[in-house]
């Protein structure tokens, strides 16, 4: 489906970039942990099979294979991450290493997401997209619809009631934006997206009034503070990064419900 240039495109946020770089020889990791300062070994007491280096100025963590295999994770662009293949190549010569140029480097996966300004209605958008064999929904399982354009297997949006998209396992930027793009202009066509016209904040459309009061009603949603430890907060924030949830809290209220489930609701 061509996109619609009447329609604007949502602006898309590129979240995370894992891109792997192929050197052409194995890697000595006892020499690469006594050059590189900081990294650690991808699994305890194994050195010899991987160490993780994170690059602070640049943000992102690089996987160092034995292999020869260079992955980073957590970049905002492909642009950086083939960076820090750069810097973790300069750094491994620097200490006195012979390190030849990559071979291939490729995007493994590319997270990016996007705010179509407005509400989806996602029982409507499941009916409709699921007859073309293309869409997912399950809210008991998962919160979103998940829809893969045009039969893909690899590349898969996630779509949230609140109007936010996520997009995973595009190979580029640009396949995420085009992605983003086609299925925020069906969305549109389709009257799927509730918006609360310019000017009119406080006096939202009615359909988005009944949309927002029947949630509302429905969920019945409480908020509760509870302190985590550092190392749980990062792991929410790399899951949020991974575009496997749209937020923390929603990652958090998964959690709490399978544990329910498990725990209690399926225990009687």
């Amino acid at each position: 489906m061509a996109v619609d240039a009447c329609v604007n495109r949502p602006e898309v946020a590129i979240k995370n970039v894992v891109l792997m770089a192929e050197l052409p020889h194995s890697l000595d990791m006892r020499a690469v942990q006594e050059v590189l300062t900081g990294v650690e070994p991808l699994w305890p007491r194994s050195h010899d099979a991987g160490l993780s280096l994170r690059l602070r100025k640049l943000g992102v963590m690089v996987n160092i294979y034995k292999s020869g295999k260079l992955v980073v994770l957590g970049a905002r662009s492909v642009r950086m991450a083939l960076k820090a293949v750069r810097k973790v190549i300069y750094l491994l010569r620097a200490g006195g290493l012979i390190i030849e140029k990559p071979t291939r480097t490729r995007v493994v996966n590319l997270v990016a997401t996007a705010d179509l300004q407005g509400e989806v209605d996602l029982e409507r958008a499941a009916v409709e997209l699921m007859s073309q064999g293309r869409a997912v929904y399950d809210p008991e399982q998962y919160p979103a619809l998940i829809y893969h354009p045009d039969g893909s297997r690899c590349l898969k949006l996630l779509v949230f009631g609140n109007g936010k998209i996520t997009c995973v396992g595009a190979k580029s930027e640009e396949e995420a934006r085009e992605a983003i793009a086609k299925l925020a202009s069906e969305l549109e066509a389709r009257g799927l997206i509730l918006h609360i016209e310019d000017g009119d904040e406080n006096e939202p459309s009615e359909n988005v009034t009944r949309a927002k009061g029947k949630r509302a009603s429905s969920s019945g949603i409480n908020y509760v503070s509870v302190p985590l430890p550092e190392r749980y907060l990062e792991g929410l924030e790399e899951l949020v990064r991974q575009g496997r949830y749209p937020s923390r809290s929603e990652a958090i209220r998964v959690a709490v419900r399978d544990l329910l489930l498990r725990e209690l609701w399926n225990g009687g």
